[in-house]
């Protein structure tokens, strides 16, 4: 599909659409997440929507970054899949465990509601989005929905995630290519370039020596990265905002390096902590906005099918899975 047609396209205004809001939840919404579905007529989808982080709790979610150890849902399938997944265990809790109201998890409330509403409309597809905490949770329920083998999701399922940090480690990112290469599953990753959060959690710029020894445990992105530049490096006012488009961890190259350059950016990162305006402006959706409406004209013509055939962006990516 066009990156026009999702919700990148809604942050450049391109075109209008038929829309209606079919499902909203914020029930404990102190204590768990909040979502919405909409339904799309004009193109044909149906869209969920996660909260980023606005409650403590949510926060706390954020912060619990410790590996938790689940089954593989492609395990079965055989090939070169690990029988278990290493996820963030505060984003995997948010969505799998049982709500303290309803007393089953939210992914099975939402892939319920969004199933009803495309059984009731053939040749509709599944698209997910989120910014902050909803791209982590929206990267986890479209990987989990595109292994679903429930026959009322259409495949592919497609995310459009904003400033998502990362999700899981190397099995994860493994089995989420299997979908991509399969065409289950297709992913954007917008990220700002100096977003704090989407390099998080960064294992490899807090401990060099664990992460060369431990690359099984670090966690890496997913999917087709839109890096997004604010044109700071002279005066912003008479630069266009600029952009980068490759599969995540493409450029990584040689692993000592690529581990030394990041305790290197680490370090020179250290003066920016202290700077929370900054912070504050790369990761929120108004500044996202901006980049994105000035490689407006650009992103319109691409499309996300035509960026997974391209060797330039996913070249050699998917030939180990």
């Amino acid at each position: 599909s066009s990156l026009s047609d999702g919700w990148i396209g809604a942050m450049m205004g391109a075109g209008q659409a038929e829309a209606s809001l079919e499902y909203f939840c914020d029930d404990n919404a102190n204590s768990e997440l909040v979502y919405a579905i909409g339904i799309d007529r004009t193109r044909r989808r149906v869209t969920v929507a996660f909260r980023g982080s606005v409650t403590q709790n949510d926060w706390l979610t954020d912060l619990n970054m410790f590996g938790k150890s689940v089954p593989n849902p492609l395990y079965d399938e055989g090939g070169k899949q690990s029988k278990d997944l290493l996820i963030h265990n505060g984003f995997y809790e948010y969505l799998f465990y049982p709500s303290k109201l309803k007393k089953i998890a939210k992914f099975e409330e939402i892939l319920s509601q969004a199933g009803d509403i495309l059984s009731k409309n053939p040749g509709y597809r599944l698209y997910v989005t989120g910014h902050s905490l909803g791209g982590a949770l929206s990267s986890l329920f479209a990987f989990e929905a595109a292994a679903s083998s429930a026959t009322h999701i259409p495949k592919p399922v497609t995310c459009v995630s904003i400033a998502s940090p990362k999700v899981g480690a190397l099995a994860f990112g493994n089995a989420f290519k299997k979908l991509e290469k399969e065409g289950k599953l297709r992913y954007l990753r917008v990220a700002n370039d100096r977003d704090a959060v989407t390099l998080a959690p960064d294992i490899e710029s807090l401990s060099g020596a664990y992460s060369l020894v431990c690359q099984d445990r670090v966690y890496r992105h997913v999917g087709i990265e839109l890096k997004l530049f604010a044109g700071d490096t002279g005066d912003e006012k008479q630069q266009e905002p600029q952009h980068r488009i490759c599969y995540s961890g493409k450029q990584r190259g040689n692993l000592l390096l690529h581990v030394m350059k990041k305790q290197a950016t680490a370090i020179a990162a250290i003066p920016f902590l202290f700077r929370a305006s900054e912070f504050g402006i790369n990761h929120g959706c108004g500044e996202y906005g901006r980049r994105l409406g000035g490689n407006r004209e650009k992103l319109l013509a691409l499309h996300l099918d035509d960026l997974y055939k391209d060797p330039e962006v996913c070249g050699g990516i998917f030939d180990a899975v």
